[in-house]
């Protein structure tokens, strides 16, 4: 069953897709990395500054692979550490937008990878970097704190998922 669903960032009509389990090869039109965190039962979710509450994830960096990237980003917004589990990609795709910026920084087509990430380590919260500040929620309550599209709560229920495939 294909889940697609459009959404309007800054004016702009964006077509998201999500794909469970698919792997994406092609590095280049990876835009960005991000992962539903377990410690304890509960999600991590991150509040970036001039944001509302989310999950922890950002871009790659040159010479990162997504695993390093996404490494990085959790522990730079959430002060911790854990083992990753690929769970799938939203495709972020501008065809049907008039505003695409051809030569902009995004793809016409590129993707949103997720992980699942089971914390190992949670470490003092210092606030050095983009984040102000880390709350721990029950999982049924993410869609009531996170402000997001509601792909992003079929991912979370795709990592609610692993939880009982990986044990």
């Amino acid at each position: 069953m294909v889940h697609q669903i459009y959404v309007d960032w800054g004016g702009h009509k964006v077509s998201l897709i999500w794909h469970p389990f698919t792997h994406i090869s092609q590095s280049e039109i990876v835009t960005s990395v991000h992962s539903y965190c377990f410690y304890q039962g509960k999600v991590l979710l991150v509040q970036v500054k001039g944001r509302g509450f989310n999950i922890p994830g950002g871009h790659i960096e040159t010479g990162e692979t997504p695993e390093e990237a996404l490494h990085r980003e959790v522990y730079e917004e959430g002060y911790v550490k854990g083992k990753l589990e690929y769970i799938g990609a939203i495709e972020v795709n501008h065809t049907e937008n008039p505003s695409f910026v051809e030569k902009g920084p995004y793809p016409l087509i590129g993707y949103q990878l997720f992980y699942r990430m089971d914390i190992e380590e949670c470490l003092p919260f210092l606030r050095k970097n983009e984040t102000i500040s880390r709350i721990w929620v029950e999982p049924a309550e993410v869609p009531y704190v996170m402000n997001d599209h509601e792909l992003s709560f079929l991912v979370l229920k795709e990592a609610l998922k692993q939880e009982i495939i990986g044990q």
